[in-house]
């Protein structure tokens, strides 16, 4: 049988696409190497522009709870940034949960799905996109869609992806507990914790409470200027970490940590997302935030991206590059830019500039709340960056003034 696309990974970016594409009435088979429901490393944190931008998410009951705001710090307790709201910041989702169901709303709009079955190659031809399975077996389609993570075997096997390609890494823990216990500790607005550059790592550790979990992590994304380049050990900063927090009486000190998961994430962009009958979307595409390493916001705005074109072109029989290229067109016109200038700022930033930037914060309401808002993808920095920049050197002039008092 051949179909009209394949998609390989069913995580949000292809269970988003294999969705849409199913509504618009393309023929379409979502491929996953395992078997749902199935964990994965990650905070679980959603940004609330994905629940806007994809209302059913919220009604079909995949989000766990709300965070109406949170505290922010550099390193421990230097400079805190704390901000509560009467509107939900953030959403909380547990992956194990979340991704199934955006799995079943794919099944249930048409798509055809096949779990366990691993995709280990790829052949192009003029006439044809195959993917070959682990098992021996092949399956054609007009065009390959690449949603297989961080490690995808599509963007490598199709050349899109360089080895000199970066990755961070994480480390986390999804500690279950009663909902007492998390009202308890981050009260009804579930407020959530995030650390910037503990130990001096060039990432931050995050305290995320949902219903009835609380999910603690710890991650290094992409080193800025003034980082040194020796080795760490994230393990052993991670229980460092959580002792901390202990002894801060952030979280309940008779937690045990237990057995924490690890993951690798990509820090920015391919130079390129489409070839002859392929296109690769989310983390497969490096499509992720380099500051925060959130992806989600962006790997279903990619699926959806993709979905929309290819359904565009298929009925035309178009799925050359050229004709392909109007999907990298279409993501960088949606947040391209954005993800654009958080590239460029952290590769300017410092470990001074980042602490700067936390002093002048504490002492500037309007500048830490737009900061938080940010950070955690309520707001567009490309719709904030001017009244950032202004605040900024508002906050910068009165430092001075306050310094010579």
């Amino acid at each position: 049988m051949k179909y009209d696309v394949v998609i390989v990974g069913a995580g949000p970016a292809g269970s988003t696409a294999a969705k849409v594409l199913s509504e618009k009435g393309v023929k379409t088979l979502l491929i996953d190497k395992d078997n749902f429901p199935r964990d994965k490393p990650c905070g679980g944190g959603l940004p609330y522009r994905v629940i806007k931008r994809f209302l059913y998410v919220e009604s079909e009951g995949l989000i766990e709870s709300f965070s109406y705001g949170g505290c922010a710090y550099y390193q421990v307790s230097k400079y805190e940034l704390k901000y509560i709201g009467d509107e939900p910041l953030i959403g909380m989702v547990l992956r194990k949960k979340f991704d199934h169901g955006l799995v079943k709303l794919a099944v249930n709009a048409g798509c055809e799905l096949r779990q366990g079955s691993r995709v280990v190659d790829v052949k192009i031809t003029n006439k044809t996109a195959k993917v070959l399975l682990e098992n021996g077996e092949s399956i054609d389609s007009e065009i390959i869609v690449g949603a297989d993570g961080v490690n995808s075997v599509i963007a490598k096997k199709t050349g899109l992806r360089s080895r000199d390609f970066q990755k961070g890494v994480c480390i986390l823990h999804e500690f279950k507990v009663d909902e007492k216990t998390v009202e308890q500790y981050f009260t009804e607005k579930r407020l959530c914790y995030l650390h910037s550059r503990f130990k001096d790592l060039s990432g931050y550790g995050w305290v995320f409470p949902k219903k009835e979990h609380i999910n603690i992590g710890i991650g290094e994304m992409m080193r800025s200027s003034g980082d040194s380049g020796k080795k760490i050990n994230l393990l052993t900063i991670y229980r460092e970490y959580i002792k901390a927090l202990k002894q801060q009486k952030i979280i309940p000190n008779n937690l045990k940590l237990g057995r924490s998961i690890g993951g690798a994430l990509p820090v920015y962009p391919l130079d390129k997302t489409y070839s002859n009958r392929v296109v690769l979307i989310g983390d497969a595409a490096g499509i992720i935030s380099c500051t925060t390493g959130e992806g989600i916001y962006y790997a279903m705005s990619s699926g959806e991206n993709a979905a929309n074109i290819l359904a565009e072109l298929l009925p035309n029989e178009k799925t050359d590059e050229i004709s392909l290229s109007k999907y990298e067109e279409e993501w960088k016109n949606d947040f391209g830019k954005e993800l654009a200038i958080l590239k460029k700022m952290v590769k300017r930033q410092s470990p001074s500039s980042v602490e700067k930037t936390f002093r002048k914060a504490h002492n500037d309401e309007k500048l830490m709340k737009l900061l938080i808002e940010i950070t955690l993808g309520k707001s567009s920095i490309v719709e904030c960056k001017n009244k950032l920049i202004k605040r900024y050197i508002y906050s910068s002039i009165k430092d001075i003034f306050t310094s010579k008092k």
